[in-house]
């Protein structure tokens, strides 16, 4: 081995030191300029760069953080936690901005600064409301309508509605939120905001609401006004959900070219700022479409890039939910290539993830059980303690438990009558079912040629268990029949007195009662998972039809049947 002379490594330790000094110096240089900027530049700054360098984004919140903690100045410091809150947002860090956003809020109220306590309200509901934590989220919004309302500040007033119906959305109820959107854009059109977004968002919000009423129509005219609003003011975050509307929207439509692209462009827009979330799910989408266009590698490819993603991150309630959509949609894909191993394993890590979703529900709902009896508890020892009047403790307490006596023995009652009812309904059912198996169905007499073509395509369809896929639309099935969707939503309604969607729903239905009856395997997963396989998009969905159709809900067919066999 050929030795290295001496006067090498003295140049070597030369040339260490030359770099290191460059680089101390280069430092030094970057934070002495920063120590002459003003605290609203350092603020301003940090959200110029929030999106497009969000490393130099936290330089400048770090500075005007360390600022106010080296300086005692407790504005700066509540507006560090802020800035630091947001660029956490960005990075999809949530539970790290809701510990920036309490400490900036707890400041803030010291020091009266209204309205950064409201919009540190707001940005805190909104990192809970990320993660899903519905209950935490609504507190923290009203609590930022409630100061907008004191100070009689219409532009916060309409941001902080605007949240709630975010909220709103999120829990089911669109029309409720439509009309405070709506409301809110008509006075938000003569206003100056602050944050230059906030126009583009109320419109980027009021598109996604008719996008989730599967008015798609409507949401891509929002969605654009909203893109075009989002580019004039360099809206980074707010494009790429623009965008990602926009290919759901065209997904829903059917136009899949158009839903990939849109999805490419968000995924472009949003990479470099490392939102694993939003990431995982825009691949998802994005594979779902190539599936439609039967581009089976290409949807693996942007599947499998969903899924390393969302197992690289912690599994939070969300990010399980994609990656269970994720594992099931791979599991088709592979099917449809006749590679059925790859298939089988990703349907068993499919089924395996939704028990284990079930069993965590189950452990919440005893862990919230628990922690409300510990707090009954703690209550009444504090109650007990501060009473001095042990007589009248004693009278209060005796009424109480009267009172609780006859709640208890009410809904004990109840509860029997509805065990009854169900039980004389599920006997109903199966004797229903041991009938149909009997008789065999009149056929119908038609006269009208086209009509009997279109229900003779109809019934083959019905065979081919068609119903059971989650794109069984009027508009779907008028093109596997070869008609329009008017002719044969009236040619159903002739001939088979219900409407195109409760004709669906019977489908449905009677397939998920026959098949759990003679299934057992079928009637081990769960109520999410049989929706999802029969066709339904929500297991809320699936529970209301069962009950309509049946009088009784799904769990409760399943258990009895169960006990039955």
């Amino acid at each position: 081995m050929k030795k290295i002379p001496p006067v090498s490594f003295i140049f070597l330790f030369f040339l260490i030191f030359s770099l290191s000094l460059n680089a101390s110096i280069k430092s030094r240089i970057q934070i002495d300029s920063l120590k002459s900027y003003s605290s609203d530049t350092l603020k301003n700054l940090s959200k110029t760069y929030r999106y497009s360098d969000v490393k130099k984004a936290k330089v400048y919140a770090e500075e005007l953080f360390n600022r106010g903690k080296n300086n005692n100045n407790l504005s700066d410091l509540a507006w560090g936690y802020h800035q630091l809150g947001l660029i956490n947002n960005v990075l999809g860090n949530y539970r790290k901005s809701i510990e920036q956003y309490n400490k900036g809020i707890s400041i803030s109220k010291s020091i009266h600064d209204s309205l950064l306590l409201i919009d540190l309200y707001l940005v805190k509901g909104t990192s809970y409301l990320f993660q899903k934590e519905y209950e935490k989220v609504l507190p923290n919004y009203d609590s930022a309508l409630k100061v907008s309302k004191k100070l009689k500040n219409l532009p916060y007033i309409i941001i902080s509605n605007d949240n709630i119906a975010y909220l709103k959305k999120e829990v089911g109820l669109f029309h409720e939120a439509l009309e405070i959107e709506k409301e809110n854009l008509k006075l938000a059109r003569n206003l100056v905001f602050d944050n230059e977004t906030t126009l583009a968002n109320l419109i980027l919000n009021l598109g996604e609401t008719y996008l989730m009423l599967e008015e798609n129509d409507s949401a891509i005219y929002y969605s654009k006004k909203a893109l075009g609003e989002s580019l004039l003011v360099d809206n980074i975050e707010g494009t790429s959900y623009i965008y990602k509307n926009l290919g759901l929207a065209y997904y829903n439509k059917e136009d899949y070219d158009r839903s990939i692209h849109n999805l490419e462009e968000a995924i472009a827009i949003i990479k470099p700022f490392g939102n694993q979330q939003l990431l995982s799910e825009l691949h998802y989408y994005k594979g779902r479409s190539l599936y439609q266009l039967q581009m089976l590698d290409d949807a693996i490819a942007s599947l499998k890039a969903s899924k390393n993603i969302l197992i690289q991150k912690d599994a939070d309630h969300e990010s399980s939910i994609i990656l269970m959509d994720t594992y099931k949609l791979l599991a088709e894909v592979y099917k449809s290539n006749n590679n059925y191993k790859e298939s089988g394993d990703y349907f068993e890590k499919y089924v395996a993830l939704d028990q284990e979703r079930d069993e965590s529900r189950i452990k919440v709902i005893g862990d919230l059980h628990q922690n409300n009896l510990q707090d009954k508890d703690s209550t009444i020892a504090t109650l007990a303690s501060e009473q001095k009047d042990q007589e009248k403790k004693y009278s209060t307490f005796l009424i109480i438990a009267a009172v609780s006596f006859v709640i208890i023995l009410s809904l004990l009652i109840n509860f029997i009558r509805k065990s009854k009812k169900n039980k004389l309904a599920f006997q109903n059912l199966i004797s229903s079912i041991e009938n149909d198996k009997k008789t065999n169905p009149n056929p119908i007499k038609i006269d009208d040629a086209k009509a009997k073509t279109i229900l003779n395509r109809l019934e083959n369809l019905e065979h081919k268990e068609f119903f059971l896929d989650s794109n069984f639309s009027l508009a779907t099935v008028a093109k596997k029949v070869k008609t329009n969707p008017t002719y044969l939503s009236k040619t159903i309604n002739a001939h088979k007195h219900m409407k195109f969607q409760d004709y669906a729903n019977e489908l449905r239905i009677n397939y998920a009662i026959n098949r759990l009856r003679e299934d057992k395997k079928f009637r081990s997963y769960s109520v999410q998972h049989i929706a999802k396989e029969i066709g339904y998009k929500s297991p809320n969905s699936f529970t209301k039809h069962f009950k309509n159709k049946t009088g009784i809900y799904p769990s409760f067919f399943i258990s009895s049947l169960k006990a039955y066999n």
